[in-house]
């Protein structure tokens, strides 16, 4: 459409600016600003003149694994501003400003300390999009797309669009589920169980066999407990482990 989406980035804290993630060799704020590029975006000096906020949820330490979690470093529990994050999106929110979420604290998974969060604050779905799976810059670039696609044929954008909303919406079920509830807590759970049965994290058996069952019997599980407030409108209508190995599933979910 020729149109350049203005993006305003907020850091959980500023410090998180310098931090050069697990696996990448750039300073967090040179990998966003690429990303926003890449994804025909220019940078919002102030949230007022945004179209879109991305917010993003680094440490200003060391980044750490998602299965390591939770983290002992204050650069995580102490400088990361929980309530006044709380307090920007519903402000963000009122103001009619997309929100979109890279979910960048920990390395190969999402927060689950951010989700209870949002979830006890029911905030879930107040979000345009939210990505917090391997990498610092696939979590990004992923995160923004969502925002994008909202900014544009979200039911408030500028060209609204039913479907491309719904198919937003449940992809983003699709995300809690599979970068925070799989990647930074049942991957890891289910992984010591299927030893004792053969199996192991790079070998899985069948796509849709034994270990897929235990899978998706642990993300029921986790629907109750860390996507509660959603619980009894979330669908897992398809998953898979598509390399027989337990680093990634092939997910699908419907929200009601």
């Amino acid at each position: 459409h020729g149109l350049l989406p203005k993006v305003y980035v907020k850091y959980l804290t500023d410090g998180a600016r310098s931090l050069i993630p697990l696996y990448e060799g750039l300073p967090l704020s040179a990998t966003t600003s690429y990303q926003l590029h890449s994804a025909g975006c220019v940078t919002a000096d102030t949230c007022a003149e945004a179209d879109i906020v991305l917010l993003e949820t680094a440490p200003s330490g060391s980044m750490e694994e998602a299965w390591s979690q939770p983290s002992r470093s204050p650069s995580y529990f102490a400088e990361r501003n929980f309530p006044e994050m709380l307090s920007f999106i519903q402000r963000m929110r009122g103001a009619g400003k997309v929100v979109t979420v890279a979910d960048n604290a920990y390395a190969n998974g999402g927060d689950l300390d951010l989700i209870r969060i949002l979830d006890a604050d029911h905030l879930l779905m107040d979000l345009q999009g939210y990505a917090g799976w391997n990498t610092n810059a696939n979590t990004m670039g992923c995160a923004i797309a969502m925002g994008v696609c909202a900014f544009l044929y979200g039911e408030q954008g500028l060209f609204p669009d039913p479907a491309s909303e719904t198919q937003r919406r449940n992809f983003l079920i699709s995300r809690y589920l599979e970068d925070a509830c799989y990647q930074a807590d049942v991957r890891q759970y289910v992984t010591e169980k299927i030893r004792p049965l053969g199996f192991d994290y790079f070998f899985t058996g069948e796509e849709e066999g034994e270990v897929r069952d235990l899978i998706l019997a642990e993300l029921q599980i986790r629907i109750k407990t860390e996507l509660s407030s959603l619980a009894d409108r979330i669908q897992i209508c398809r998953l898979t482990l598509p390399w027989k190995r337990m680093f990634e599933i092939d997910l699908e979910a419907l929200l009601s």
